[in-house]
Parts: C-alpha cells; structure tokens; sequence
C-alpha cells in the first residue's frame, strides 16, 4: 500500500472594516447581518455588495470587488437624516397642547417636536377657551419646520338689560346663573 498525505491550504482572508457617523447602524454584507458599527469582518477575494441601515437615516448600499493582496479595505459612511423637527408656535397666547397625528405631545407651545422622520403630518393646536385649529406640515430631512397657529376665542361676554324693572333673574340653556338684571 501507499499512503496519501492531503494539506488544505486555509481560505486567504483580509479585512474589510465600516464606520458610520453616527455610529450603531446595522452592516449587511451580501444581505447577511453581520453586526453594527464601527465593524471590522475578514472576507476572501470576491465581489460583494453591502447596505448600512440606521433607523430614521436614509440607507447607504453599494458593491465592490474585493481584492486581499491589496490590503484591507474600509467604508466611512455618513448617514444622512430622513427626519427632520417642526417648531410649534401659538397666538394669542403660549401654553397651548400640542397633537402631532392625534398623539398628544408632552410639552405646550411655544414646542419643538422630538424627532420626526421626514414627511407629511397633521398638528392640532387647542386649549381650553379657544377653538382648536389643525394644519398640514411636510417635515424635510435634518430641517426644523416652523408653524404658527392663531386660534380664535371661544368665549365672549354678555351684557344683559331688562324694562322695565331692574333685578330680573338671568336663565342661560334654561339654567339660573344667580345673577340678576341691572
């Protein structure tokens, strides 16, 4: 007999290496998962593609031929926003709510929303005393969209006089207020 002797020479790899700013953002590599940012990963020759995801940024892919004689290869991304923040704004007065697609928002105007990604919404502004008042704001990337609600009183006054005597009693909705005529 005769013996045969096989060595199996190990895959040659070399480094591919992402960055983003800002950081964290998932790294696909040939549509595998393979962690976030910043990420260094070994890789044959070959050709590949990538995609870097981040919530509420817009996704950067692409392609390359990888080569690993000429050394390792890196990718400094830089997301770009897909959101942007609106400034509310109220007369007569501040200190009115504030709805952002009928969610409540935690402060009164004068606000400036948390982060929204960017598109179209629908903002309410309303307070006790006033008529609420709703607009349609378009929020574009890495801008601060400004609106300015004017909202119309909802009360008023009334000045009630009888002939010919004084001290009639004064009903409202068929309701006695206790207050009497001049």
């Amino acid at each position: 007999g005769f013996t045969v002797e096989m060595f199996v020479k190990p895959e040659q790899t070399q480094f591919i290496i992402f960055t983003s700013e800002p950081s964290r953002a998932d790294v696909f590599v040939n549509e595998q998962y393979l962690g976030q940012t910043p990420i260094q990963i070994q890789k044959p020759d070959g050709n590949y593609n990538y995609r870097v995801v981040k919530d509420k940024y817009h996704p950067v892919a692409g392609a390359f031929q990888f080569n690993i004689s000429e050394g390792k290869k890196t990718f400094d991304i830089v997301l770009k926003p897909n959101f942007g923040f609106t400034s509310v704004k109220s007369t007569p007065e501040d200190g009115m709510n504030v709805s952002i697609n009928g969610v409540m928002q935690k402060g009164l105007t004068p606000l400036i929303s948390d982060t929204l990604r960017s598109g179209v919404y629908e903002i309410t502004v309303s307070k006790s005393l006033f008529h609420s008042q709703t607009k349609t704001v378009t929020i574009k990337d890495n801008e601060t969209t400004t609106v300015t609600f004017d909202l119309k009183p909802s009360f008023g006054s009334i000045y009630i006089e009888s002939k010919p005597e004084e001290g009639a009693s004064v009903f409202i909705d068929g309701k006695e207020t206790g207050e009497k005529t001049p």
